[in-house]
């Protein structure tokens, strides 16, 4: 994109984030790296797709109300994206008072989310910063779009398993406070089957530990 490098904010596995100039102010370039293991006209392929994706994602969870860097432009063909430098703090880094002050507008947020389609598709602390007292979402390159239950209660089962490890002492008030808006944003009848969902899904998780924890100490002989 013919842009200036500042600084390197984070090198994943998925893609660089670099802090570039932008007409004199500072904005972030997200560029996806080629996967070597692929084909390189396939991977290519997937990484601008992905790229484009990603750029949709974060467009339409702006039109729905949702506090997300703002798009500045696409590449494509160098699966690149330039937005906003959002600058904050992660949730992960907010003490428990904070982030149980947060419930409620982060469950409003996750509705309208859902309620638009919008899978974030990794749904962690991390992945919300609070800026000057708003709530920003950041990062939707695991994202899709879906009105699956699968994939809403995934999404909201992902938060809630990082929460309860991190934040334990929060985290029935903080999914009760969570519950009541994310019901109001995206409707109470479609709320609940996303919440019974999630349920399954932990106790799909708690069987498959328990199963493996019994079978830890079996020999299994094959004749």
């Amino acid at each position: 994109m013919g842009l200036k490098s500042k600084a390197v904010l984070s090198h994943g596995a998925e893609a660089s984030l670099l802090i570039v100039d932008f007409y004199g102010g500072e904005a972030v370039l997200k560029i996806r790296k080629p996967k070597t293991y692929r084909n390189p006209v396939l991977d290519a392929k997937i990484r601008g797709s992905r790229t484009v994706l990603e750029a949709k994602l974060l467009s339409k969870a702006c039109r729905a109300g949702v506090n997300v860097p703002a798009l500045l432009a696409v590449s494509k063909k160098k699966s690149a994206i330039l937005m906003e430098y959002v600058r904050g703090n992660t949730l992960a880094e907010m003490d428990d008072d904070s982030l149980r002050s947060y419930a409620a507008d982060i469950g409003r947020f996750f509705g309208l989310l859902h309620a638009n389609g919008i899978i974030h598709g990794d749904a962690t602390l991390t992945n919300i910063l609070l800026v000057k007292g708003s709530l920003f979402f950041i990062d939707f390159g695991l994202g899709e779009f879906s009105h699956g239950l699968e994939q809403r209660a995934v999404d909201l089962n992902l938060l809630f398993k990082i929460l309860r490890a991190l934040k334990p002492g929060i985290y029935d008030e903080f999914v009760l406070r969570f519950k009541n808006e994310y019901m109001q944003s995206i409707g109470r009848e479609e709320g609940s089957k996303v919440f019974d969902r999630v349920e399954q899904i932990g106790l799909r998780g708690r069987y498959i530990l328990e199963r493996r924890e019994k079978n830890a100490g079996t020999d299994f002989s094959y004749e």
